[in-house]
């Protein structure tokens, strides 16, 4: 019985040490690393602490999720941006949460917005210059195989696995999600980049990950596509449409003869190209090259995404955006060419 007693203080005591130590006395060790936390309206606690463990700065995200809610500040907690070295206590850590919020501002990165006016969009905003985002998200319409001098983009794919579906030899394009962003002031263009591939896990492959594994396409076809339908087709109401001509032409073996990934390889703007344009030899030239171009061609949204997912059976197989923006389709060359008038 006194050795039940013992080992039953021993254990209290113990757990009240352990206990003491994470939620009070643990501190970061010299020169840890600081980590950006970006915490969104509507978290919870429990959510809140998963990100802050999944970071390092805490070990263990239930004691956190207890400690503030017996404290009553688990409601205090705010959507914001913080910097955060890892090894907190929790008790540090909530109090930071609480009261550091870092200055932090908010950029909208728009629908089927490409590489170029991301890195314009973002030298803009003092994020990074448009050479330096170019180094991390790797350049537009570059196949590294043939360029060895490029600089080869950052590798994401051990924190985004989905990224695995995507040649090592091509940008990050079609993965940065569009969306609306609050960033800190002082987040690295690492973290922002980050920060827009962790959206599209979580809006495009946590949501429609098994729709695509039945779809008979990859992730990565169905982004491409998507990519063209963004820059191809101004009305959202064409692009399932569309997208069952481009499954099909694919299908058949049919160029697609996209003007979009000819402009992009160009630079150029607007729906149309010209003779010159299309005789460019690239992978990205939908003219010269059957089959899909070499990576998507722009960031699609989730209703373009869905679009490519979910086509619209029809008969037509072949379409042209008019310059009155109007899509027209044809089922033969004779009616395509009938609808050049609207060109």
């Amino acid at each position: 019985m006194f050795k039940l007693v013992k080992l039953i203080i021993f254990l209290f005591v113990a757990g009240s040490l352990w206990y003491a130590y994470q939620v009070y006395w643990r501190s970061p060790k010299t020169n840890a690393p600081t980590v950006p936390i970006f915490i969104e309206k509507g978290q919870s606690a429990a959510m809140i602490a998963a990100e802050l463990a999944k970071k390092g700065v805490i070990t263990y995200p239930r004691l956190f999720e207890w400690y503030a809610k017996i404290t009553k500040k688990a409601g205090a907690l705010k959507a914001g941006s913080f910097t955060m070295p890892a090894g907190l206590s929790i008790q540090d850590a909530l109090a930071r949460l609480l009261s550091s919020v870092t200055s932090e501002e908010t950029i909208t990165i728009p629908e089927g917005w490409d590489l170029r006016e991301i890195a314009e969009y973002f030298e803009s905003k003092g994020i990074a210059a448009q050479k330096d985002f170019f180094a991390v998200s790797g350049q537009v319409a570059i196949d590294y195989r043939r360029n060895k001098t490029a600089p080869q983009p950052d590798n994401f794919s051990n924190d985004f696995v989905f990224l695995k579906v995507k040649p090592s030899y091509v940008s990050l394009e079609g993965f940065l999600f569009p969306d609306t962003y609050r960033v800190a002031k002082n987040a690295t263009l690492e973290d922002v980049i980050k920060k827009m591939l962790g959206t599209f896990q979580k809006k495009i492959v946590d949501v429609y990950g098994s729709e695509i594994d039945k779809s008979g396409h990859s992730l990565y076809e169905i982004v491409i596509v998507a990519s063209i339908l963004e820059k191809e087709v101004p009305q959202v109401t064409d692009r399932a449409m569309v997208a069952d001509i481009l499954w099909r032409r694919l299908k058949r073996g049919m160029a697609l003869q996209v003007d979009s990934s000819v402009n992009y390889l160009t630079g150029k703007e607007g729906l149309f190209t010209t003779a010159d344009d299309r005789q460019v030899d690239s992978f990205w030239n939908t003219y010269k090259y059957p089959g899909l171009p070499l990576s998507p061609i722009s960031n699609p949204g989730v209703a373009t995404i869905e679009a490519a997912l979910r086509p619209k059976s029809n008969s037509f197989w072949f379409y042209l955006t008019g310059r009155d923006g109007v899509v027209h389709y044809g089922r033969t060359l004779e009616e395509h060419a009938s609808n050049r008038k609207f060109l």
